[in-house]
C-alpha cells in the first residue's frame, strides 16, 4: 500500500515538473500566441549561407540572437529609417560585430562608389557601422565611443524636408557620424521618407542581444506580460507612388479623379492585415473629400480645385478609431510637361547601366529579329510634379547608321543589325501634358545645337559629361555579333516513328543571327550501336549509281527532318548551324525511334440492312396502314337529313 502510494507521490511530482518544464517553454519559444505578437524578428544565417534559420531566442526583457562564425541576423521586415534607433549589447567574448543599415540606392541605376580606384554602381546599399570595442567606423571614418557594458545604441537620423536641406546622420551611443555629403550611402527617398532593414554580423560568431528597436517615439521592448509581448504601434505611410518626390512636402494630386490609397505598413512586431487599415475623414473636410474604403483598392478623391484637405489611416474600434498616419493632400490642376532632371552621377549611372543592358555574360546581347535591348529606368532622369514616374506614358525614338527615326511605346529597342544606336525619349503625364519632340530634334530630325548624346560606357564617371539643367538629351550605345551560336533539341523531345509512314521531326531551338543550317541522317539498329548516314533525295541519281539510290531511296530523306523509316530501329538527327561570314557553329542531335507500322484495326462488314430487309417492308406497310386508318376516322360523315333535302330540290326543278 505505501508503495503504491510512493508511486502515485513519484507520478505527481513528474506530471507537475513537466508541466512546469512545458509553461517555461512556452514562455521562451511560443510568445507569439496571442493577437499580432510573435517572436519571429530576425532571420538568423549560419556561415554567411543563403538558407534561413531561426535562432533568435526570446527572453524576458530581450532577444538574444546566437551567430556561429561568419553568421549574421537580418531584421525580417522594412522599418522607417527617418528616426530608427536599435539598442543591443554584446556577448563578453565578442571583440568585433556589424550593425548594416540595408536599404535601396538613391539612384536607381545604383549609387556611385569607389573601389579599387574605380567606380562601381551598386543598387542595394550595405551601410556597416563597424565596431571593435571602443573604436567605430561609419562611412570610412572612425572615432572613439563611450561604451559601458559591450552596449551600443546606433540611432539614425533622415531628413528630406521641403524648404530645407536633406540631411543623413548615424550616431552611435551620442557620437555622431554625419554621412549627409557621402552621395553614395543615401538611400531612396519618396515623400522625404526612407526605408529599410538592419542587420547584425560577427566574423567570429557570439551572441548579440538586442534590448529594444524604435521607430521615433514608437520603442519596442520585448519585456513579457503574462507570457507575452506588448506590441508598439506601427508607421504607415502611403505607397510611394502617392507622393509627388522625394521631399516632405504637402501632396499635391489633380482634383475630380479618383486617385488608389494604398497604405504602407512598416511594424517592429507582426504586421495587420492590408484591409485592416481605412481611410477616415474628419467633418470640416468631409465636403471636399470623397473615398471608397469598400473596394478592394482604397481611392480617394478631391472634388474641388485649389482646397488643402487631410484624412487619415486608421484602424476602426468599437469606441474611436487607433489612428495610424495624417496625411495632407492640395487640389491643383497640371499643366507643366515632365522634364528632365538628371545630375552627372545619374547620367553617368545610366551609362553604365545602358552598357551592362547592352552585354549577356562576356559578350553582347543577340541579333536579330525578335531580339531586344531593354532601356534601364529612366525615373531618376525624369519626373513629374504630379505623375509618378511608373505611370508616366512614353514614347522612345531611336535610329541607326543605316535607318532613320524610329518610335516605340515600349522600353525595348530592336536590334536586328550590329552597330551604333541613338535614341531618346519623350515623356507625357496624367494631364497630357507631354514633351516636345522639337525641343530635341529639328525639321530635318537632326540634333538641334547643344543637345547632349551620352554613349554607354562600362567605366562611366560622374564628371565625364556636362549636364544642362532642364534640358532633354539622347544616348546612344553598340552591338556587335559576338554571341555564340546556341543549338539545343527541341523541348519534350521527338515521338515515335512507324516503318513506311512518312515522319517529320520537332525543329531544333536556335540562336544565332542570320545563321546557315546543315541538317544530317543516320540510321542505327540499336541505339548505342555504329550509325551509318542516309543521303537525301536530292542527292541521289537513279541512272549514275543505281546501287546507292537503291539503297537510301527508301528512305525519302528530304534533307531536313522529314524522312520515311525502312527499318526498325534509331533515327538520328544532327543539325549543324554556322554564323554568317563568321567561323562561329554550333551543333545538336535528336533520336527518334522507328517501331513496326501498327495494325491498322478493321471493323466487321455491316449487313444489317440486308439481314432485316423483310422486317423493313412489313414494318412499312403496317405504318402506311396505320396512317389510313387515322384518316379515315378523321373524314366527317354527311349529314342523314342534308342529303334527302338536297334531293327534293332537285326533282322540283
Amino acid at each position: 500500500m505505501k508503495i503504491g502510494i510512493a508511486k502515485k507521490m513519484i507520478s505527481m511530482i513528474l506530471a507537475v515538473a513537466a508541466i512546469v518544464a512545458f509553461g517555461v517553454f512556452s514562455v521562451r519559444v511560443f510568445a507569439d500566441e496571442g493577437d499580432n505578437i510573435t517572436t519571429e524578428y530576425f532571420t538568423v544565417y549560419e556561415n554567411g549561407s543563403t538558407g534561413g534559420k531561426d535562432e533568435a531566442v526570446l527572453t524576458d526583457g530581450a532577444l538574444k540572437l546566437a551567430l556561429g562564425e561568419k553568421g549574421s541576423a537580418e531584421f525580417k521586415r522594412n522599418l522607417v529609417l527617418n528616426a530608427l534607433e536599435v539598442k543591443f549589447q554584446l556577448a563578453a567574448e565578442m571583440s568585433k560585430a556589424e550593425f548594416k543599415l540595408l536599404y535601396d540606392s538613391y539612384d536607381v541605376n545604383g549609387n556611385a562608389f569607389i573601389e579599387e580606384e574605380k567606380t562601381v554602381y551598386k543598387k542595394e546599399i550595405e551601410n556597416v557601422v563597424s565596431i571593435d570595442g571602443t573604436s567605430v567606423t561609419v562611412g570610412g571614418e572612425t572615432k572613439t565611443v563611450a561604451v559601458s557594458d559591450k552596449t551600443y545604441t546606433v540611432a539614425v537620423a533622415v531628413a528630406n524636408p521641403e524648404n530645407g536641406a536633406y540631411s543623413f546622420k548615424i550616431t552611435v551611443n551620442g557620437t555622431e557620424f554625419d554621412l549627409t555629403e557621402k552621395t553614395q550611402y543615401k538611400p531612396e527617398m519618396f515623400g522625404g521618407n526612407a526605408v529599410g532593414k538592419f542587420a547584425f554580423a560577427a566574423e567570429n560568431g557570439g551572441t548579440v542581444t538586442v534590448d529594444s528597436i524604435a521607430q521615433g517615439a514608437n520603442k519596442q521592448d520585448f519585456v513579457l506580460t503574462d507570457g507575452k509581448i506588448t506590441p508598439v504601434k506601427s508607421v504607415v505611410l502611403l505607397s510611394e507612388k502617392f507622393y509627388n518626390g522625394e521631399t516632405d512636402a504637402a501632396i499635391e494630386k489633380l482634383p475630380f479623379i479618383s486617385h488608389s490609397v494604398v497604405p504602407a505598413e512598416y511594424a517592429i512586431d507582426a504586421p495587420h492585415t492590408a484591409s485592416s487599415f481605412k481611410i477616415a475623414v474628419a467633418d470640416e473636410y468631409k465636403s471636399s473629400i470623397a473615398y471608397d474604403n469598400e473596394s478592394s483598392t482604397k481611392t480617394l478623391r478631391i472634388k474641388e480645385n485649389g482646397a488643402e484637405v487631410k484624412f487619415q489611416i486608421v484602424i476602426e474600434g468599437e469606441e474611436e478609431n487607433e489612428v495610424f498616419g495624417e496625411f495632407t493632400v492640395k487640389s491643383a490642376s497640371d499643366t507643366v510637361a515632365p522634364s528632365a532632371a538628371a545630375t552627372q552621377s545619374a547620367i553617368a549611372a545610366y551609362r553604365k547601366a545602358l552598357y551592362e543592358a547592352t552585354r549577356d555574360g562576356d559578350h553582347y546581347i543577340r541579333l536579330g529579329s525578335g531580339n531586344y535591348l531593354e532601356l534601364p529606368s529612366m525615373k531618376s532622369l525624369f519626373n513629374d510634379g504630379f505623375t509618378a514616374y511608373d505611370d508616366l506614358d512614353y514614347t522612345v525614338w531611336y535610329r541607326t547608321r543605316t535607318s532613320d527615326w524610329t518610335s516605340t511605346s515600349s522600353f525595348k529597342i530592336p536590334v536586328n543589325n550590329a552597330g551604333k544606336y541613338e535614341f531618346y525619349v519623350l515623356f507625357e503625364d496624367e494631364s497630357g501634358n507631354k514633351m516636345e519632340k522639337d525641343d530635341i530634334v529639328n525639321d530635318k530630325n537632326e540634333f538641334i545645337e547643344g543637345i547632349k548624346v551620352y554613349a554607354a560606357a562600362q567605366d562611366a564617371e560622374a564628371g565625364d559629361g556636362e549636364v544642362v539643367a532642364g534640358q532633354n538629351f539622347a544616348f546612344s550605345f553598340e552591338v556587335y555579333d559576338d554571341a555564340p551560336i546556341s543549338v539545343t533539341e527541341a523541348k519534350g523531345g521527338q515521338e515515335k516513328a512507324y516503318i513506311g509512314i512518312s515522319y517529320t521531326a520537332a525543329d531544333f531551338d536556335v540562336k544565332a543571327k542570320s545563321p546557315i543550317k546543315e541538317y544530317q541522317l543516320f540510321y542505327s539498329a540499336t541505339e548505342d550501336g555504329e550509325y551509318e548516314e542516309i543521303i537525301p533525295s536530292s542527292e541521289l541519281d537513279e541512272e549514275e549509281d543505281k546501287e546507292t539510290y537503291d539503297k537510301y531511296a527508301k528512305y525519302a530523306y528530304d534533307g531536313s527532318l522529314t524522312f520515311t523509316p525502312a527499318e526498325t530501329g534509331y533515327y538520328k538527327i544532327i543539325l549543324t548551324v554556322y554564323g554568317e561570314g563568321s567561323m562561329k557553329s554550333a551543333s545538336a542531335e535528336t533520336v527518334i525511334n522507328a517501331l513496326s507500322t501498327p495494325k491498322r484495326v478493321v471493323p466487321n462488314e455491316n449487313n444489317w440492312f440486308l439481314n432485316n430487309v423483310w422486317s423493313l417492308v412489313f414494318l412499312s406497310i403496317g405504318t402506311l396502314a396505320l396512317i389510313g386508318i387515322i384518316v379515315i376516322l378523321c373524314i366527317k360523315p354527311k349529314d342523314a337529313e342534308t342529303a334527302p333535302a338536297k334531293k327534293d330540290k332537285k326533282s322540283k326543278k
